[in-house]
């Protein structure tokens, strides 16, 4: 990669809401502080027809917003909440469903379309701009491709299926694609972040099927520590070099939000009271972030935090009913420390849901009812902190367990 000087109703295309048009359209700038002082409370940006829709990636600036959403036909679409209003990106019709991930403020979006249980076969990353889309080459002779991340250069991090089969890192400029490789005695592994710097960070395995997170800073990877249990990944990385995501505390199920700093140390930002999982899907670069955490051990419903690089995690309110019971998510965090996710609409579906200056909409939880035991089965992602990330959370009516998509 090129190094730089030091320095991302229900009607098809609806329009959004008064409120969220002015936060997506308004340029930066006084305007927008004032659109975003006047709105409290979350915000329904709505779907493309379909039930359910979710918020994955949202701009630096706060005017773009990318995720999916389905369509009448039961189709899931990757879609972007811009100039008011909510746009299908037009990724070819295929088998699985796809998502928008990431967008910078240049406007350019990247995602993956074709998500099926083969992804070796059928799944292909793209990037989009101005109604312009791009499938993203694929390693020679490989498979399926999958883009996680842009920076504000344009350079996407994600993952492709090798011509041996296995998954490798993989890094796209305007020369190609790169495979980043690894290191001996790992098979398997992808990119989840990636900064301004062209730095990146994610997961690998092993043979033995255990996981290790990374970083990769000028052509080396660096592995870097769990909290005390068996795996963690990396999800998201600023221009200091901080990387975030989730390590295990234990192999019992006890898994928190985690913070490494240059020097590699694994810092851990704790839990909800009462809560055992905890797990960083996003940042602004700024030292605040935004993720899900469990209430407790035997409540295992993701709920979304906000906190700041020392912490505590603070809870936001879903679109409808008690935020105990209710599931929710988020992925993305700007500048002005918006948030975008999803949440329950009144009818209990996921509906992709904005917290504008979300700090001021946070709040403590309340400690949930403790038990004695905490085990693997509790973890709300199911295992400990394996999976590439939670792009899709369903619930069927609020108080569900959300179903989670495995690792592709």
């Amino acid at each position: 990669m090129t190094r730089r000087p030091s320095r991302f109703d229900r009607r098809a295309r609806r329009v959004l809401a008064i409120a969220a048009v002015l936060v997506v359209t308004v340029a930066a700038g006084a305007a927008a502080a004032v659109a975003r002082e006047r709105v409290r409370g979350p915000i329904d940006l709505g779907t493309i027809g379909g039930p359910n829709s979710f918020a994955i990636g949202i701009n630096p600036a706060g005017t773009i917003i990318v995720g999916e959403s389905d369509d009448r036909s039961g189709q899931i679409r990757p879609v972007a909440w811009l100039r008011g209003h909510i746009i299908d990106l037009g990724t070819p019709n295929a088998a699985g469903k796809a998502d928008g991930l990431d967008v910078n403020d240049r406007g350019v979006i990247v995602g993956a379309y074709g998500q099926t249980d083969d992804p070796a076969a059928t799944q292909h990353a793209f990037a989009w701009h101005d109604g312009a889309l791009r499938i993203l080459p694929a390693l020679p002779g490989g498979g399926g491709t999958y883009a996680r991340r842009i920076n504000a250069y344009g350079e996407i991090a994600g993952d492709a299926f090798a011509a041996d089969g296995h998954d490798h890192p993989v890094l796209w400029d305007t020369r190609g694609i790169h495979d980043l490789g690894l290191p001996p005695g790992y098979t398997d592994g992808y990119l989840l972040a990636l900064n301004d710097e062209g730095d990146a960070g994610g997961a690998m395995f092993a043979a033995d099927g255990s996981q290790t997170a990374f970083t990769w800073h000028q052509g080396r990877f660096h592995i870097l520590p769990t909290l005390g249990g068996p795996s963690a990944q990396v999800n998201v990385l600023d221009d200091r070099g901080v990387a975030a995501g989730i390590a295990d505390l234990d192999a019992n199920g006890t898994s928190e939000a985690t913070l490494w700093g240059p020097t590699a140390a694994a810092h851990g930002l704790g839990f909800f009271p009462g809560g055992n999982f905890s797990w960083i899907l996003g940042t602004n670069g700024q030292g605040d972030y935004t993720g899900i955490a469990s209430l407790s051990p035997t409540n295992p419903l993701p709920h979304v935090f906000v906190a700041h690089t020392g912490g505590p995690l603070l809870a936001l309110p879903p679109l409808s009913g008690d935020y105990a019971a209710n599931p929710s998510i988020a992925h993305g965090i700007d500048r002005h420390g918006d948030v975008a996710g999803a949440s329950p609409a009144s009818d209990g579906d996921a509906h992709a849901t904005l917290w504008l200056r979300a700090f001021d909409q946070a709040f403590r939880p309340a400690p949930a009812a403790q038990t004695s035991r905490r085990t693997r089965d509790h973890s709300p992602h199911g295992a400990r902190a394996g999976g590439r990330d939670i792009r899709r959370s369903r619930w069927l009516s609020p108080g569900t367990r959300p179903v989670v998509s495995p690792p592709s």
